[in-house]
This record gives structure tokens, sequence and C-alpha cells, in this order.
């Protein structure tokens, strides 16, 4: 396997169902998608995004 694969075989097993699930890392959390979803406009707080399997587009 190569490591982008391990990474989401990694997020799978600790994110298991759609949505967010939380760690035990304060302030860390796993965000799984299994399909695509409308835009929703919004402000985030400053966050790293690790795409694992996918895409995602951002504006």
């Amino acid at each position: 396997m190569n490591k982008i694969a391990d990474l989401a075989q990694l997020i799978s097993r600790f994110a298991p169902v759609s949505g967010m699930s939380g760690t035990a890392v304060p302030r860390l959390s796993l965000i799984r998608a299994d399909h695509p979803s409308a835009p929703v406009p919004a402000v985030y707080e400053a966050s790293l995004c690790i795409i694992a399997q996918g895409s995602k587009r951002v504006s």
C-alpha cells in the first residue's frame, strides 16, 4: 500500500461513520464524508485540511 492509502485506512478506523469524530487529542477532529455535499458559505477558524481520498474544492 502507499502512504496515502495507509492514511485513509487509519482515518476510517478512527472516523467510522460520516460526520465529525472527536479524538483524544485536544482540538483535533476527523471529518469523514462519504459523498459530495453542497457548498456551505462559512468562515472557519484557521485549520489544516488533509484530503486522504477524493478531492475538496475551496474558494
